[in-house]
């Protein structure tokens, strides 16, 4: 497979769950910490996590820590 065939495979997965397009949605709007996106989606802080391992392996996201904080965007 073709480094251009597996960017796509990645790119679907990062984007191929409703719950990820809402984490996305939010981090989009103003950098976030893990705590921020899971109250403004309403799920679970350990979900969000995983999805956002899922979005930062596609490229969709990226993590800035700040202290003890990491912020995703």
């Amino acid at each position: 497979m073709s480094e251009l065939c597996k960017e796509i495979a990645r790119l679907g997965k990062g984007i191929g769950n409703e719950n990820r397009f809402r984490v996305l949605e939010a981090i989009m709007k103003r950098p976030r910490t893990v705590g921020q996106i899971a109250a403004s989606v309403k799920l679970p802080q350990p979900a969000v996590s995983q999805h956002l391992k899922v979005l930062k392996a596609a490229k969709l996201a990226e993590a800035t820590r700040r202290g003890q904080e990491v912020l995703y965007a």
